[in-house]
């Protein structure tokens, strides 16, 4: 994979961004390492992709000006820091940084799968639920629990386009599309499906196309 930054340069834009916002003096050893270790993820993540701006010259090309890219560089990062390197204040930093940068809130204990894009991180809200490869999320979707604190179980290729929902104990089975504003509560779907609307007005269909492609190369052998 290319960069359009050395993992040396990487190193540094991070870390004066983080000492811009956050002016406590801290030093975290491991700081190099949690950023190797991110962009080894991102290199992998990545090269599932199938959207062009992900490429430059047909090889595979991280952007750190590409905010999208740079939210999952940077969630990676938190979440790396947290469970490799038990440093908590680092994660806690990164996690802040990506919600000023990106407006995308996403814990660095929560587990976001190998596999996954972003598209357009604003507003875009993740909480613990379990989450599986080839997942898609647009702006302003949320993921999050119900009242009684159960949260969601995805399955492979889940995709949820701009302003939908995933709440509660639901269970999203294999190669689902949650469409634009719908809002799942509590509800299983099963696989192939495509799901309007919310409430008592959810409608569930069957999807008579194959969108993950769109999203993702190399998934051939996946399905």
């Amino acid at each position: 994979m290319q960069s359009s930054l050395s993992i040396e340069k990487l190193s540094l834009y991070l870390k004066s961004q983080l000492d811009y916002q956050f002016p406590d003096g801290d030093v975290h050893p491991d700081f190099n390492n949690v950023v190797a270790a991110a962009l080894s993820k991102v290199k992998y993540c990545f090269g599932f992709v199938n959207l062009n701006h992900y490429y430059k010259n047909g090889i595979l090309y991280f952007n750190h000006l590409n905010s999208d890219q740079y939210t999952v560089f940077v969630y990676y990062a938190s979440n790396i820091a947290y469970e490799v390197f038990n440093d908590t204040a680092l994660a806690s930093k990164l996690f802040y940084l990506n919600k000023s940068l990106n407006q995308f809130h996403c814990m660095y204990d929560t587990k976001l799968p190998d596999i996954f894009v972003i598209i357009h991180s604003t507003g875009i809200v993740l909480g613990k639920a379990k989450y599986s490869d080839f997942l898609v999320v647009s702006h302003h979707c949320t993921v999050g629990a119900n009242a009684n604190l159960e949260y969601p179980t995805m399955d492979r290729f889940t995709i949820m386009y701009p302003y939908s929902s995933i709440i509660g104990r639901s269970k999203v089975s294999d190669n689902v599309c949650i469409s634009n504003g719908s809002y799942v509560n509590n509800v299983d779907l099963p696989s192939g499906s495509l799901v309007f609307g919310s409430g008592f007005d959810l409608n569930i269909k069957r999807d008579k196309k194959v969108r993950s492609n769109y999203f993702f190369r190399g998934i051939e052998d996946e399905k």
